[in-house]
This record gives C-alpha cells, sequence and structure tokens, in this order.
C-alpha cells in the first residue's frame, strides 16, 4: 500500500518509469520464449496441412464450445502455458469474433494454472481447488457463451472427415524445401506481433504502478466498498480485491499478498477473496491483450464479473450447507 511522502511528482514518476521498465526487462525473455517457439510450429503445422487434420478431429468436441477445434490447441497454450501462448494461437489463426470472445472468456478465466494457482495457495485456498474451479468454470462458461450467441454459420468442424493427424504430411513438406520461402514473411509477422504484445505489457506495467505509487488503488477501494455485500465478500476486502483486479496473479503477486496482509483477512474469508479473484483479475493487462486482438472490452469484463460473483455466492452455499467441509493451508 502507498505511503504518503513528501516527494516532487517528477521524483515519484521517475521512480515509477525505473520499477516498470526493471520488471519489464525481467519478463521480457519470458515473452519471446512465448511467442516465437508457438508461432514457429503453428506456421509449419499449418502451412503443411497437419494443423488442418488436427483441427477436424478436435473438432467434434469444440463445435459444443461454438468455435473451430483449432480454438482448443489456443485454450490448451492458456491452461498448461500462458496467456502469450495463447494470444500467439489468436493471432496465427483465423478466429470468427463470435469464437474469440468464447476463446477470451475460456482464457482468461483459466490460463497459467498451475503457476497462479500455487501462488493464490499462499494466500490461503487450496492449490487443487483454485486449480480445479477455474478450469471447470473456464469450460463452463465457453458451453454457455456458445449456446447464446448467435450462430452465423461459420462452424461446420462436425461435419468434417473424422480422418486423423497423418504425420507423412510434415514429413512431405519439410522434403519439399517449402519451409524456406514462409521464413521472412513469419518472422517479420511474429516480430510486429512481439513489439505490439511487449508493448501493451509495458504501457500496462508502468499504469499499474502509477495506481500503486499515487494511491489510486486506495481510492478505487473506498469507491467500490460500498457494493462489496453484493459480491459476497467482506467490506475489509476491497482493497486486495482491487489489487487482483489491476494486477496479474503471476506478476504481481507480491503486492496482491501485501494486500491480503493489510486486509488482516480470515483464512476464510482469504479463500472467499481468491474465488473472485481467481475468475476475475488482470483487468488492465489481460483486457488491453485481448482488446488489441479485436475483442470488444464490454465482452471481455462483464462476463467475467457476473461470472466472478456468482462463483463467490456458490461457495457462500456450499459453506452454508457443508459447514464442516472448510479446509485450508496457507503456505509460507
Amino acid at each position: 500500500m502507498a505511503i504518503p511522502e513528501k516527494v516532487p511528482i517528477r521524483v515519484r514518476i521517475g521512480r515509477t518509469v525505473s520499477k516498470t521498465l526493471f520488471q519489464f526487462l525481467k519478463f521480457f525473455p519470458l515473452l519471446i520464449l512465448s511467442i516465437f517457439p508457438v508461432s514457429f510450429v503453428l506456421m509449419i503445422l499449418s502451412a503443411s496441412g497437419f494443423l488442418e487434420a488436427v483441427s477436424r478431429l478436435l473438432g467434434r468436441v469444440s463445435v459444443f464450445f461454438g468455435f473451430r477445434g483449432e480454438a482448443l490447441i489456443a485454450f490448451g497454450c492458456s491452461i498448461l502455458g500462458n496467456p502469450y501462448m495463447a494470444l500467439t494461437c489468436i493471432e496465427v489463426m483465423n478466429f470468427s469474433a463470435r469464437e474469440l470472445v468464447i476463446l477470451a472468456m475460456m482464457c482468461l478465466t483459466a490460463h497459467s494454472l498451475i503457476a497462479e494457482s500455487g501462488y493464490m495457495h499462499r494466500t490461503g485456498s487450496s492449490f487443487s481447488k483454485l486449480l480445479f474451479l477455474r478450469l471447470f468454470w473456464a469450460l463452463a462458461s465457453g458451453l454457455l457463451l456458445g449456446f447464446i450467441l448467435p450462430d452465423r454459420g461459420i462452424l461446420e468442424t462436425g461435419g468434417q472427415s473424422s480422418v486423423l493427424p497423418d504425420l507423412e504430411s510434415l514429413k512431405v513438406f519439410f522434403e519439399s524445401e517449402k519451409l524456406n520461402p514462409l521464413i521472412m514473411p513469419w518472422l517479420g509477422d511474429t516480430f510486429i506481433f512481439m513489439v505490439r504484445t511487449a508493448l501493451i505489457v509495458l504501457g500496462s506495467d508502468f499504469l499499474q504502478h502509477i495506481l500503486l505509487e499515487f494511491g489510486l488503488l486506495n481510492l478505487a477501494s473506498r469507491i467500490i466498498t460500498p457494493f462489496m455485500p453484493i459480491l459476497g465478500l467482506p467490506s475489509h476486502a476491497a482493497y486486495p480485491l482491487i489489487t487482483g483486479f489491476s494486477f496479474e496473479i503471476q506478476e504481481g503477486y507480491s503486492v496482491i499478498r501485501e494486500a491480503f496482509e493489510s486486509a488482516s483477512l480470515s483464512e476464510k474469508e482469504a479463500d472467499l477473496l481468491n474465488h473472485h479473484i481467481a475468475i476475475d483479475h488482470s483487468w488492465i493487462t489481460g483486457t488491453c491483450l485481448y482488446a488489441a486482438a479485436g475483442i470488444s472490452t464490454v465482452w471481455l469484463l462483464l462476463p467475467r464479473i457476473i461470472l466472478a460473483i456468482l462463483v463467490v455466492w456458490i461457495e457462500k452455499l456450499r459453506r452454508f450447507l457443508f459447514r464442516r467441509s472448510f479446509r485450508v493451508h496457507i503456505g509460507d
């Protein structure tokens, strides 16, 4: 929590810039390793025709969510990898607006599952429970959106051939020397996407640090305090909730944990708050990244808010019905 200081604004802004750049330089190698390998593999699979065969196979499942089979590859990258891998898939593959809304909801709900569940375990929740919770609600929300959003006839995966992907297509592709002409266009497009993503992350990080440095998160927490009962959360959880809205769990863990500790939350309150943050966090970076992919901010924010409130109230009902079922361990 920011402490009022008798320091000139230009000094505080300079300090914020330094923190932002230091954090970004630590993050940048991860961004490169997330984007370039995934993009390269997808380029090869697409050019060889192997990706189309995989899409037909996955289409037997993905049709229930309202998108083509390759969208499940992006979702898999999200839950097993990180959001930047999923966004690379979205950049490379040609999804419709309807598919993007459904996929974004699923990826924003469930990404970096192992890493983020580990961090949230340290603030008072079960690792396995949060992991299952996020995965379940990501799938459930995808199914629901696939059902309620209008289908404009873009999905044809259900009637595709059931032929399994043939590795022979990859062998033929490499032997035909078709890869060389694709390298430079792929490199240029991927570099542009990486720069765009890097600038969004850098700008988001700077905004987050500005909010923290000048105490604007405190102001925001006071504004939402009267609405906390609607969310099913205690009023004194407003500040840690705002930090969860503002930061990615993994990158902003130290800030989020400090907010948890300053609020003096009980174990049950911390766990309940984690239920909300697990579903709905990273309003700044996550929203900006997916908005850059062409998705409306309304669809990026509103469904997650509604889902997070629903999850919290379901958990409160579960605790009421099964009073002795609450077990939690707080890590070091």
